[in-house]
């Protein structure tokens, strides 16, 4: 199909009629809208035009009674009583296009490099979707190289597998994110900072990332300042930007930073509507949301893949024991004299998650129990005996060169 049957198409589909409210109430991160009397959903856009003259884009979030409950992508100023409200009638989508690498964007797919805007591609593409049906994803299969010998030797990877970084704040997952940008194997890199200062974007693109990365990555930047909305849908984006490039048979590196921030904005969000919170402050619709953006990562239908890496923070809301992965925490505390090698060195303290048939579960420790099986201990034989292998590996590649 050419871009004018796709352009001939899509205006077909739009509704002749335009719907309009008003504002009636302002309250807490909600606009309260009366009105309108159009058929809308849960995720439907509306479009708030300020005292300012500026327009703000809003999604609806809940109903009350017979009024609309908005929750602005942008800033509440200059929004009060009496505001004009449009009902959008486009579907939320983007148009990725190959020309796209090299860029940064934010969560509605708009350049935010200063680099001029953005070529749109022939297909559009929901920022929701749902992932490939199970009775037709391939298997995951073939090794994919991450670019850190590390992780390639003790986490090996497949393509179209998920995977969880697991640590606390500063302890090196940008770094590690930026060498496996620039050095995997796969043909696109795709990253979303989710929630990042933007002091640090910014560190992290030009100073850790580089020109070199960027050239093969895709970039989809939401900054901490920003509503929850943002926050979440740049989540949803990077997914989206991801399923085009596998689409394209390409074998994509799709990394977020951070789930933990993702699962904080769908809080937010939750809290604000009113939905009751349950493990940890989390609410139900958190831990619905997870595994739907999740799952969309993995092996398509063709012969393209999208290798998730999710980091996640564990020094404050720990939400891993509701993460659709089974896991195993491996530790890599290795002193560099011991393990020499840079990449060994970038990943030290870093808690990955790895495939697993089962949880891994530790023994309750008791006084009766020998020295030996108790956690600590064994935490401590495990470094002793990872040490002395990482030793004896450098040794036989040394001896060898």
């Amino acid at each position: 199909m050419t871009l004018y049957e796709n352009i001939t198409d899509a205006v077909g589909k739009l509704e002749t009629d335009t719907y309009f409210g008003q504002v009636s109430a302002v309250q807490g991160l909600f606009i309260e809208v009366s009105g309108i009397r159009s058929n809308l959903s849960i995720g439907d856009r509306c479009n708030v035009f300020s005292t300012h003259g500026e327009k703000v884009t809003c999604e609806l979030v809940s109903f009350k009674n017979d009024k609309l409950l908005l929750m602005p992508y942008g800033s509440l100023d200059g929004i009060g009583a009496g505001c004009r409200v449009e009902v959008e009638n486009a579907a939320p989508v983007i148009y990725p296009h190959p020309e796209w690498l090299g860029r940064i964007i934010n969560a509605f797919g708009e350049a935010i490099d200063g680099k001029g805007p953005l070529p749109k591609g022939d297909k559009p593409y929901y920022i929701k979707s749902s992932p490939p049906p199970a009775a037709f994803r391939d298997r995951v299969q073939g090794k994919v190289d991450l670019g850190v010998r590390a992780v390639n030797t003790f986490l090996t990877v497949c393509k179209g597998q998920r995977m969880g970084i697991f640590a606390g704040s500063g302890v090196g997952k940008s770094t590690l994110m930026s060498m496996m940008a620039k050095n995997t194997s796969s043909d696109i890199s795709v990253i979303g900072l989710i929630g990042e200062r933007g002091r640090e974007a910014k560190e992290f693109v030009e100073d850790v990332l580089g020109p070199e990365g960027l050239a093969k990555s895709v970039l989809v930047l939401a900054t901490s300042d920003e509503s929850p909305l943002m926050r979440r849908q740049a989540a949803y984006t990077a997914m989206a930007v991801s399923e085009y490039f596998r689409d394209q048979n390409k074998d994509v590196l799709c990394m977020m930073d951070s789930i933990t921030r993702f699962a904080m904005a769908q809080r937010e969000i939750a809290l604000s509507v009113g939905e009751p919170p349950a493990s940890k402050g989390y609410t139900p619709s958190v831990f619905a949301e997870l595994p739907r953006l999740l799952e969309r990562a993995g092996p398509g239908s063709g012969n393209g893949t999208i290798t998730g890496l999710f980091t996640v923070l564990v020094d404050g809301d720990d939400i891993t024991s509701r993460l659709p992965m089974p896991y195993v925490r491996f530790w890599t505390g290795i002193l560099c004299w011991i393990a020499p090698l840079p990449s060994a060195t970038d990943i030290r303290r870093l808690t990955f998650c790895v495939p697993f048939p089962g949880r891994c579960r530790i023994a309750i420790h008791r006084k009766n129990m020998p020295w030996w099986q108790r956690p600590g201990n064994i935490f401590l034989l495990m470094k002793i005996w990872l040490s002395l292998s990482v030793s004896a590996l450098i040794k036989r590649a040394q001896t060898a060169m």
